[in-house]
């Protein structure tokens, strides 16, 4: 069953298509993959899915309901939630304070809660530190918990954006370039970490990839995009053999 279906979706920056009427489903507890060259429409499209960038034309459906043309934080109350190519850390809080500043609808925010309703927060900070725990030891990240998250490498500031992005209890997580600047052996590891976020939580990923070797390992299903239109939609193991594909990625080997 799908939980994302985008139909006829496009978006013009000036005389730039930079998405052109786009149609693809992401089906629920999968690991959906987008690839394409560099400018291709990727991230146009996740801006757009996300609610940051309106879109021209076209629908976009989230379990059923439509949500174009609700605000971001409206479409991220509904589930949806998306990590950046470049973390968007507090630097200087400990690993496990960024967990817990990612949490949506705590009651403790509220005046009224905060004055009135203390024994209801203070049970439930309990329970989201151990769920923010929980998560840390998912992504090989507990023995850092208690650090400032500058201190963390390159790679384990991917994962603490996933890890945060995990605490606001995504129903779909859209991943930019989730291996961006880490060692191949780290990318690896990276995707074998959301393999195992899958299976715990349910949750389902449709990810932003250069690494596609990395990505074809993982993936149930792969986009191609290409000059803002979708050219290949398939298995992993269709992708190199299609012809549409190697003329976007390698030229017309037959032109003179």
């Amino acid at each position: 069953m799908a939980i994302l279906e985008v139909r006829r979706l496009s978006k013009s920056f000036g005389g730039l298509k930079a998405v052109d009427s786009v149609d693809l489903d992401v089906e629920e507890e999968t690991i959906t993959g987008l690839i394409g060259p560099n400018g291709s429409g990727k991230t146009t499209l996740f801006n757009m899915i996300s609610g940051v960038v309106p879109r021209d034309s076209g629908e976009i459906w989230f379990e059923g309901k439509r949500i174009d043309g609700l605000k971001p934080f409206e479409i991220y109350e509904r589930g949806i939630v998306r990590s950046f190519q470049i973390p968007r850390l507090f630097w200087k809080l400990m690993v496990l304070d960024n967990m817990l500043l990612a949490v949506r609808g705590f009651s403790g925010e509220s005046f009224i809660g905060a004055i009135f309703r203390r024994w209801r927060w203070t049970a439930e900070e309990k329970r989201l530190v151990d769920k923010a725990l929980d998560i840390l030891n998912i992504l090989g990240l507990s023995d850092s918990a208690f650090k400032p998250a500058y201190q963390l490498s390159g790679g384990q500031m991917k994962l603490l954006e996933i890890g945060r992005a995990l605490m606001a209890d995504p129903k779909l997580l859209l991943l930019d370039e989730p291996t961006a600047g880490v060692n191949p052996k780290l990318a690896y590891s990276i995707f074998g970490k959301i393999e195992d976020i899958r299976r715990a939580y349910g949750t389902t990923f449709f990810i932003i990839e250069h690494r596609v070797e990395t990505l074809f390992s993982h993936a149930d299903w792969v986009y191609v995009m290409s000059n803002g239109s979708l050219i290949y939609g398939g298995k992993p193991s269709g992708v190199i053999s299609d012809s549409r594909v190697q003329k976007a990625y390698l030229g017309d080997i037959h032109a003179t």
